[in-house]
């Protein structure tokens, strides 16, 4: 019994020999240096007793030397005395010419055009001697040192990652690995870079956006902006984790970037397409009515530009539907910021339509009494446009009346102590409603 339960435990212990040799970490490289340091070592002092570099004179600077100095310049002498070193450059040669074949065979094989650097990789490889370092300051790896070891082949070496950026590494078996901001990290062996991501917010606008509404009413929205970042798994921003992220989300956005014509994308250069894209779905969505509902300025309808403010449009866009969309391509959107909206309608639309529509999807939401008086002075405006008159000349004097009364109201209350009559607005309009219908001013 207890000899067939050695084998086991003896294949076990060469095994994890083995892995340990063969290890692509730290440990690793730290072992096959001892394993070729320590038999080095001893074969040079045992070359010493062999050849016996006694028997030659001790050279006079040595013998004038006090103890123990005299001491150990001796065995200094006997280790670096020339028959010991005639000993000694069979092997150092052999194994920097091994070493250069390598050095040219991994060159050949990753391309470098570089042999030197090659070189400078198999040491760290191998003996952990010189590992290089991969500085990840930039959104995109184009601007990364080029020159490392750790871009043209990969690991082992030191990985420091700034704030605001994250790495996605393969491992030789594939496996993705994501690293985010840490001063210095150890890469093993093989491990390459995928991409690099930005976390920081990223800013897109597109000029314009065209779109038709349910009811085919033509919008347009001029200078359209927003803001996307790294999906954070509702995660708090704060001062130590301002730029959340996860995994998954790292991993959506590198393994999921369109591919054109002309190569594989940037994820961030999609960023246009996709603004243009969500707010053409959200006109569509709407119709006239339920998107002048949300037009909080309605003089601006006369001229057919609007203005919706960002935090109400923002609050608009943030569905469940396309908070789960972004969420599959690893963003999440932050704000929606547009310049002006232009109802274009094909020259269908006119200035009392849109005036209509509005006070329809506003007069279900806003009671009499608690109207403001914008919305009254335009009810106002409204019915008197189209209130029956014996002619054109009749509505535009009763809507300079409106305006008049409206204004000196407004003043009355505005500037008490001044009388209203020494505005000169009002006293221009006040000319107007004086002046003949006929054109004569009387």
């Amino acid at each position: 019994m207890k000899t067939r339960g050695f084998a086991p435990t003896a294949a076990s212990a060469v095994g994890t020999v083995i892995d340990r040799v063969l290890s692509r970490g730290l440990s690793g490289a730290a072992t096959r240096l001892l394993l070729v340091v320590v038999p080095f070592g001893l074969a040079w002092f045992l070359l010493t007793v062999l050849v016996d570099p006694a028997a030659s004179p001790t050279p006079a600077w040595v013998a004038s030397l006090g103890f123990p100095l005299d001491l150990l310049a001796g065995i200094l002498t006997s280790l670096f005395a020339p028959s010991v070193l005639l000993h000694l450059l069979p092997v150092a040669a052999g194994g920097w010419l091994g070493m250069r074949l390598a050095a040219h065979y991994l060159d050949d094989v990753y391309a470098l055009g570089s042999v030197r650097m090659a070189g400078r990789y198999l040491r760290s490889a191998i003996f952990g001697v010189g590992y290089d370092t991969l500085v990840v300051s930039s959104g995109d790896a184009k601007h990364l040192d080029w020159t490392s070891t750790l871009l043209r082949i990969g690991g082992p070496g030191w990985l420091s990652v700034h704030l605001g950026f994250a790495a996605a590494f393969e491992t030789l078996e594939g496996h993705p690995r994501v690293y985010g901001p840490a001063p210095r990290r150890f890469l093993h062996g093989f491990e390459r870079l995928r991409d690099v991501v930005d976390l920081r917010d990223q800013l897109r606008r597109v000029d314009e956006a065209r779109a038709v509404t349910r009811d085919g009413v033509e919008v347009q929205a001029r200078d359209a902006q927003m803001v996307f970042r790294v999906h954070g798994g509702n995660q708090p921003r704060n001062l130590s984790d301002p730029y959340p992220y996860t995994d998954e989300a790292i991993r959506r956005l590198v393994y999921g970037q369109p591919v054109a014509a002309t190569g594989q994308r940037k994820w961030s250069d999609a960023l246009p397409g996709l603004v243009r894209r969500e707010i053409t779905r959200f006109i569509s969505d709407l119709t006239l009515e339920g998107f002048l509902a949300m037009q909080p300025e309605p003089q601006r309808l006369l001229h057919g530009d609007l203005h919706i403010p960002r935090q109400e449009l923002t609050d608009h866009f943030r569905t469940d539907t396309l908070r789960h969309r972004l969420q599959d391509t690893g963003l999440e959107l932050d704000w929606v910021g547009v310049g002006t909206w232009e109802i274009r309608g094909a020259g269908q639309v006119r200035a009392h339509e849109l005036i209509a529509a509005w006070q329809a999807s506003r007069g279900a939401t806003l009671q009499p009494s608690r109207r403001s008086p914008g919305v009254a002075v335009l009810d106002s405006i409204s019915e008197a446009w189209h209130a029956p008159a014996a002619s054109r000349e009749e509505r535009l004097r009763r809507l300079i009346a409106l305006a008049y009364e409206g204004l000196r109201q407004h003043t009355a209350k505005a500037s008490p102590e001044n009388a209203p009559e020494r505005d000169p607005i009002l006293t221009h309009l006040a000319r107007l409603l004086a002046a003949d219908p006929s054109g004569s001013d009387s």
